[in-house]
């Protein structure tokens, strides 16, 4: 429940440092990548979304599955289970990458 917590408190401080965040997800070992991913899932902003995209073709699932769960936590949809694909299936990939670029100006 801390965990949670400390995930919940540190997506409020994230405005203006997405990047900053995404760099050191991007050097950080296994725990602290999906803390991170984590912690986007809850900030919820479309800038994220490139990044958490690479990440739906990882080799390790579990890293895919939480991708996946951070897209479908910014988004609100569930490509996947609509339609019936795997997380790292090159259409889920593609309604992803769509939805980015179609409301990459609307991120608050």
């Amino acid at each position: 429940e801390a965990a949670t917590n400390f995930v919940n408190l540190t997506s409020r401080y994230c405005d203006g440092n997405e990047q900053d965040l995404m760099n050191r997800i991007k050097r950080g070992n296994e725990h602290f990548t999906l803390w991170g991913i984590g912690v986007i899932a809850q900030h919820r902003k479309i800038v994220y979304m490139p990044f958490l995209i690479n990440y739906l073709t990882h080799i390790q699932s579990i890293y895919e599955n939480a991708a996946y769960g951070a897209l479908a936590s910014i988004t609100g949809k569930d490509p996947a289970g609509e339609f019936n694909r795997q997380v790292n299936d090159p259409g889920t990939i593609l309604f992803f990458r769509d939805y980015y670029l179609q409301n990459r100006n609307n991120d608050i």
